[in-house]
C-alpha cells in the first residue's frame, strides 16, 4: 500500500511540474521599407551629454500577414563612429523607447508593442542637429499587453533594424 502511495505521489509531482511549463511562442518578423519619419531632436545637459529624443523609425512588415512597424527612440549620445561617413552612435534609453508591429488580416488587425529596454543606435546628424536612424539592435525588449493597471508582461524580444540592409531587419517575439 506504502509503494502505491509512493509511486502515485511521485507520479503527481511529475505532472504538476510538467504542467507548470508553458511552451513559447516565436514569431519572427520581417522588417521592410523602414524610413525615419521624424528626427530625433537633441537635448544637451550641463555637462555636455546630448541625449535625442522623439525619433520615429516607420516601415513595413512582410509575410503572410503584411503590416506596418513603428520605432520609438530616445538615446544617449556616445561618440562618432565612422568619420568619413558621419555615423554616430547611440546607447537606447529605457523606458523613453518603445516598439509597435500591427499586421492585417482581411478586416482585422493585431496590434503588439511593448518596450525597447536595452540596446544600441546607429544616426547621422542633419544640418539643423537632429538625428536621423540608420540602425537599432536590441536584444532587450518587453512585450506588454493589457493597459494601465492590468498590464503585464506578455514575452520579450530581440530587434536588428538596419544593420544587414538599410530600411530592412528582424523583430523576434518570444511569447510567454
Amino acid at each position: 500500500m506504502m509503494k502505491k502511495a509512493v509511486i502515485a505521489l511521485s507520479l503527481l509531482m511529475i505532472l504538476a511540474t510538467a504542467g507548470g511549463a508553458s511552451a513559447q511562442t516565436v514569431r519572427n518578423l520581417s522588417l521592410v521599407n523602414g524610413d525615419t519619419i521624424a528626427p530625433a531632436r537633441p537635448v544637451t545637459d550641463a555637462a555636455g551629454t546630448t541625449t535625442y529624443y522623439s525619433a520615429f523609425v516607420n516601415g513595413g512588415v512582410a509575410g503572410t500577414t503584411p503590416g506596418v512597424f513603428t520605432l520609438s527612440l530616445a538615446f544617449r549620445d556616445t561618440g562618432l563612429l565612422d568619420p568619413l561617413g558621419g555615423v554616430y552612435g547611440g546607447t537606447i534609453l529605457a523606458p523613453n523607447s518603445s516598439f509597435s508591429v500591427t499586421e492585417t488580416s482581411g478586416r482585422k488587425s493585431q496590434t503588439t508593442s511593448g518596450t525597447i529596454d536595452a540596446g544600441f543606435v546607429t544616426y547621422r546628424l542633419n544640418p539643423d542637429g537632429s538625428a536621423d536612424v540608420i540602425s537599432v539592435t536590441s536584444g532587450s525588449m518587453t512585450i506588454w499587453q493589457g493597459k494601465n493597471k492590468s498590464r503585464r508582461v506578455a514575452g520579450n524580444g530581440t530587434l536588428d533594424y538596419g544593420t544587414a540592409a538599410p530600411g530592412a531587419g528582424t523583430l523576434t517575439l518570444y511569447f510567454q
